[in-house]
């Protein structure tokens, strides 16, 4: 098993990673809200979904791009490299 999937199995799918960066993602998850802000924002316009065996967020309010829990930690740690964020 390598990194990325010893990292995805410790964090339910980079679930919790998720969490660390955008804690109101948890209302989403647990179905109180259908979706949460990023940013400050006046309407939330991210949302959270499992795909596969990880769960990706998508934030409407800016690229609408689907980002992982390494692609969301490289975006809010302004890292570039995709091994940064696994060490990280």
């Amino acid at each position: 098993m390598d990194l990325k999937e010893r990292i995805l199995n410790a964090t339910n799918g980079g679930l919790e990673v998720i969490y660390y960066y955008y804690p109101s993602a948890r209302e989403v998850v647990d179905g109180r809200a259908k979706s949460f802000k990023i940013r400050d924002e006046r309407t939330a316009s991210a949302s959270i979904r499992k795909y596969k065996d990880m769960w990706i967020v998508t934030d409407f309010g800016d690229d609408s791009h689907g980002r992982n829990c390494f692609d969301i930690c490289m975006r809010e740690e302004n890292i570039t490299t995709f091994s940064q964020a696994l060490h990280l």
